[in-house]
């Protein structure tokens, strides 16, 4: 699960853009719908990679002992 530091200047900047009268409310919401599917697809493709099985997470390098 991800951590929420990331998420609050993520959520600001675009109640920040709004506010300042940069963008439209509509503009930023139609970012979001069409941004969405997009990450979501590379996502997908970063977990599944070429083989098309699911890859599971990468393993921890620094927990192994130097050689």
């Amino acid at each position: 699960m991800p951590t929420s530091a990331p998420l609050v200047p993520t959520a600001a900047t675009p109640v920040g853009l709004i506010l300042r009268g940069w963008h439209w409310p509509l503009d930023v919401l139609a970012s979001l719908l069409m941004c969405t599917p997009l990450l979501l697809g590379v996502a997908w493709a970063d977990r599944h990679g070429r083989s098309g099985r699911v890859r599971k997470s990468r393993p921890d390098r620094s927990a192994q002992p130097p050689k």
